[in-house]
């Protein structure tokens, strides 16, 4: 597991063992109003979290899905404060300790 920078969106990824994409923060297209964007390909992440979609879900404040595909679901939303950010990285961390 390993985070990346994506230039052109200036963005910070987290890619799972198959070095495939499951989660984005897109500070680009965030502003103080709505928070930090995250992106997350969610059936993708649960699998790499071991852990139900549904849970996952439950996790990602402001959720909702963007798109299903051959890839599965992909969903959007926005951290509002520090304390989801923290929250959800805690309880991520719980499950698995990404290589940095």
């Amino acid at each position: 597991t390993q985070f990346y920078p994506y230039p052109p969106r200036s963005s910070l990824g987290l890619q799972d063992d198959r070095h495939k994409t499951v989660f984005s923060l897109i500070p680009k297209e965030s502003d103080e109003k709505q928070g930090l964007k995250y992106s997350v390909y969610t059936d993708r992440f649960a699998e790499f979290l071991s852990v139900k979609k549904d849970e996952l879900i439950q996790r990602l404040p402001q959720y909702h899905m963007r798109t299903q595909g051959r890839d599965g679901e992909r969903g959007e939303g926005f951290f509002r404060n520090l304390q989801e950010v923290e929250d959800f990285l805690n309880w991520v961390g719980q499950r698995k300790t990404p290589a940095i």
